[in-house]
């Protein structure tokens, strides 16, 4: 199997396609905060889009969702910006799931690509809409990248 070869400040990886999938089930109007799709551990994980679709679909489907980064904060720094430089990618606020996710034949795409490091994260917080809670099926689309020496 080939894999693609991608640079990254100027530094080159293989980069190899990869899903983080996630079921969450929200009750009715529950809010959970810092929740954490930890990364498997042996590469780094390059975010390029969001997808979702209801197990359960509640009585009006709909759910608000703010990403983090894997260090806790509401988004990621450009690389080597210093530390109050203006953010570049991620959300501050929770955004509703219809302007943030698509689904498996339109995955929402991340411009810019967010970069989770291998011991890292994606974190979020999700707001339930549904007045009668719902299953939601999540799938975080990207690619593994795995350094080229």
């Amino acid at each position: 199997m080939s894999y693609g070869r991608v640079e990254i400040n100027g530094k080159w990886y293989l980069e190899k396609f990869h899903v983080y999938p996630l079921t969450l089930t929200l009750l009715n109007n529950q809010i959970l905060t810092n929740q954490r799709v930890v990364m498997q551990g042996d590469a780094d994980f390059w975010l390029k889009y969001l997808a979702r679709d209801w197990t359960v679909p509640g009585a009006g489907t709909g759910f608000k969702f703010r990403l983090y980064n894997s260090d806790g904060t509401n988004y990621t720094q450009a690389p080597n910006a210093p530390a109050n430089a203006a953010p570049f990618a991620g959300t501050t606020d929770r955004v509703r799931d219809s302007l943030l996710f698509g689904n498996g034949a339109l995955p929402f795409p991340v411009i810019p690509h967010i970069l989770f490091s291998k011991t890292g994260a994606i974190s979020f917080d999700i707001e339930d809409l549904a007045s009668g809670g719902q299953t939601i099926d999540f799938a975080f689309i990207g690619s593994l990248l795995f350094p080229i020496d």
